[in-house]
């Protein structure tokens, strides 16, 4: 994909390196390779392996990352 360019829901695997995601309710995610993401819809996600930082503003109040070990839902936060 190209910078800038939109994604549909859908499995992400990034090798190496970060990636900036910005979700259409204003909710950002940087990813960090090796890492497995599934986006699923304008504000929840799959986290399955990999690290993440979430920023979310008020726009994305109850963003949902899950895990396999943990469902994590924003409330106006950064988390990671």
């Amino acid at each position: 994909t190209e910078p800038g360019a939109r994604l549909g829901a859908g499995r992400l695997r990034l090798a190496e390196g970060v990636a900036r995601i910005v979700f259409d309710n204003g909710a950002e995610l940087r990813l960090e390779g090796p890492a497995d993401l599934e986006l699923h819809a304008r504000d929840r996600c799959t986290l399955r392996s990999g690290r993440l930082v979430a920023r979310c503003p008020d726009s994305a109040r109850g963003f949902f990352v899950e895990t396999p070990s943990a469902s994590l839902k924003d409330l106006g936060t950064e988390f990671g």
